[in-house]
């Protein structure tokens, strides 16, 4: 590409304009250094571009999970896939089923999707059947991210008696959980009822960041089921709990502000409530 002239002048002239591809093709072949460097720092500025730019919020909220033949699907508001997972030996399940048809499947709630840190992506939160046991443990639940990350578990350990008859029961197992909307506090607020065979049960209150207990009430009997409602009508929700009392011999209501979801049944070898 070098021209030497004496005692005279010169023009180049090219007959058309090069073409992209040649125009790059020229420097590839002439400046191969250069055209390497240059193409790196270009990938490195979109690598952080790309890895710093935030996604459309509605392009990652998830607003459906399905578990079927064994696989859990999360999908978005666009009915896109976000990931998936495969959960043996857990039951067909679909958030966007009443929780009174869910447990026709499972006898317990698999799945719910909810906004636990109210930041407007939902969170997921799976407890398993005694089917599943390779993959969850029926006695914790798991709550993974939008991306399908494991944030937190939480484990119900062992027994505490209470002075409790010895019922029958196995060991514990995650029978419901549901979320509160706090208007005092404006938060959402995580509580979790655990079981046994019989007896006995507790509802524990759950911190969504890492999954410790906040409070827990335990009763020496079954809860069988639990529902919301504003009985004071001041705009925040108690949690009315029914079930049996830990003699068996009758019905019990519990009602629960839900900042004081705590304490335990009276249990003793002579209290048998009427």
């Amino acid at each position: 590409r070098a021209v030497a002239v004496y005692n005279g002048s010169y023009e180049i002239i090219e007959r058309t304009k090069k073409s992209v591809v040649r125009w790059i093709g020229d420097i590839v072949r002439y400046n191969p250094l250069k055209f390497s460097g240059s193409l790196a720092l270009v990938g490195a500025l979109i690598a952080v571009i790309l890895y710093y730019k935030k996604p459309e919020m509605k392009y990652v909220n998830p607003t459906l999970a399905v578990i079927e033949n064994n696989v859990l699907k999360v999908y978005n508001e666009m009915g896109d896939l976000l990931w998936k997972k495969g959960v043996p030996g857990m039951a067909d399940y679909r958030t966007d089923m009443e929780y009174k048809d869910q447990r026709v499947k499972s006898d317990i709630r698999e799945l719910l999707l909810a906004d636990l840190n109210d930041d407007g992506i939902k969170e997921l939160l799976i407890s398993s059947n005694s089917k599943a046991q390779d993959q969850f443990a029926s006695d914790s639940l798991y709550c993974y991210n939008n991306e399908g990350k494991l944030m937190w578990k939480y484990s119900c350990g062992g027994f505490v008696s209470f002075n409790t008859p010895r019922w029958k029961h196995s060991k514990w197992f995650i029978a419901n959980y549901f979320t509160i909307k706090d208007k005092k506090k404006n938060k959402t607020r995580l509580f979790v009822i655990a079981s046994t065979t019989y007896a006995p049960t507790k509802v524990i209150e759950l911190d969504f960041s890492n999954g410790k207990i906040l409070q827990e009430f335990y009763n020496s009997g079954g809860i069988t089921t639990v529902t919301l409602f504003d009985l004071r009508g001041d705009g925040s929700q108690e949690i009315i709990l029914g079930g049996i009392n830990n003699a068996f011999k009758s019905a019990f209501i519990a009602v629960f502000d839900p900042d004081s979801v705590k304490g335990f049944s009276p249990s003793t070898d002579q209290y048998i409530p009427t």
